[in-house]
């Protein structure tokens, strides 16, 4: 019985979506990572409680992020991403249909992301 109610359970919840993203620092460099919830994220980036990197080099602004399907596949594309030179990164920012940035926003938060 108990392994019946935990499986229904199992089967009703919502698979968990993985986001890539990059921020931009303050000094202009650009930062990599994942995240399953990009307002989170970029407040822990910017309160001093994500990555040793954007401590040092923040405050941080969301300017590019991609929906992938679950945490082995977003990895795997982190790594992809962490390994391509910048001018490949800015064309991936530059190439983000208007509007997308905030329909991934959405997809976890209601709130606007800022730099504060």
């Amino acid at each position: 019985m108990a392994a019946e109610k935990s499986n229904s359970v199992a089967n009703t919840r919502q698979p968990r979506l993985y986001f890539c993203y990059i921020v931009r620092c303050a000094d202009g460099s650009l930062y990599t990572g994942i995240t399953t919830d990009l307002t989170r994220r970029v407040k822990q980036h910017n309160d001093g409680k994500g990555a040793a990197y954007t401590r040092l080099h923040g405050p941080v602004e969301l300017v590019y992020a991609e929906i992938q399907p679950d945490r082995g596949t977003a990895t795997k594309r982190e790594s992809q991403m962490k390994r391509f030179p910048r001018s490949k990164k800015l064309q991936l920012i530059a190439e983000l249909p208007p509007g997308k940035l905030e329909e991934h926003i959405a997809t976890t938060q209601e709130k606007p992301l800022s730099k504060n």
